[in-house]
């Protein structure tokens, strides 16, 4: 997950009534990414937006958007690291999306989970690419699975097997440690 797609809700933000969203993102720099956030996802908008955009490291993200929102300049949207959305959203810093929302989702609800403070929507995922899994065929066949698994839960399950009973990693927990 490459961060969230969050509202900012205090009201201060750089928008003009013109259809211009102003956005803050560590990714999308290169020439390829540029041209597919700037034109290819802003012409996804129901109506014409053009989108000022502020590329920024993901080294100096945190520190820029911490400074732009205490001089109240927050963007209208800001890709953030995972784990950022609670902060900002006990700071009051992030909207919050209509309750409804989640349910009209496609989203495994431990993704959902990042994305939620104090039981309220205040972000989106967005992934900017697919992570991939690979596995070892042998020591699948060794516990009866024949070929890749089909879904992420099938794969959890069969990495519990694997593991039999010892220290495994969940893949749908928040924590990114051994379990």
């Amino acid at each position: 997950m490459a961060g969230g797609l969050a509202a900012c809700g205090d009201g201060n933000t750089t928008t003009s009534a013109n259809g211009d969203l102003s956005i803050i993102t560590p990714i999308f720099q290169d020439s390829d990414g540029k041209e597919l956030l700037e034109e290819d996802i802003a012409d996804s908008f129901d109506q014409k937006v053009n989108l000022a955009v502020d590329y920024t490291p993901f080294d100096r993200l945190n520190e820029k958007l911490a400074t732009s929102i205490a001089g109240g300049m927050s963007r209208d949207i800001i890709m953030t690291g995972v784990g950022w959305v609670q902060p900002f959203a006990e700071k009051q810093v992030l909207g919050t999306f209509e309750d409804s929302l989640p349910g009209q989702l496609d989203i495994h609800d431990k993704i959902l989970d990042t994305c939620l403070y104090d039981g309220q929507l205040h972000a989106l995922p967005y992934q900017m690419s697919g992570t991939f899994f690979v596995y070892d065929k042998e020591a699948f066949e060794q516990v009866g699975v024949e070929g890749p698994p089909e879904s992420l839960e099938s794969l959890r399950e069969i990495g519990r097997e694997l593991q039999q009973g010892g220290p495994s990693i969940d893949i749908f927990t928040n924590n990114p440690r051994i379990n």
